[in-house]
């Protein structure tokens, strides 16, 4: 049950990072990690394409190259939740217990809900 808890505020906050705010992209131009495309999200950050690419480091890379599956599931909150989750649970589970995936899935999308609204509120 500990590590249920544990499991899901890490991933709320993985979730909260990843979509909310510029570390991935600020921690890869720093360390510089080039698959991570840095570089080129900051080119189109300060351009005029940035309306249509979208604000964040998600949308960027959904708007550039969204043809891959693997970016497509990176940048669906739903999907990157879920199966974050599934892997956690076989990470650190012996076997799968299916009747725990579902509730983790679910707290943990209204925790990541949460947070954002009680971030939204704090920065107003």
């Amino acid at each position: 049950m500990m590590l249920d808890i544990l499991l899901i505020i890490n991933l709320v906050v993985l979730l909260y990072v990843w979509f909310e705010t510029d570390a991935v992209p600020e921690w890869g131009a720093f360390l510089r990690i080039r698959f991570l495309k840095c570089k080129e999200y900051n080119e189109v950050k300060n351009s005029p394409l940035a309306a249509m690419a979208g604000k964040s480091y998600s949308d960027f890379l959904l708007f550039k190259y969204g043809k891959y599956f693997f970016i497509r599931l990176i940048t669906c909150p739903v999907c990157f939740s879920v199966w974050c989750n599934l892997i956690l649970y076989g990470v650190f589970y012996n076997k799968m217990n299916a009747i725990m995936v579902g509730p983790n899935i679910l707290i943990t999308w209204l925790l990541y809900h949460a947070l954002k609204w009680v971030m939204i509120k704090l920065n107003a």
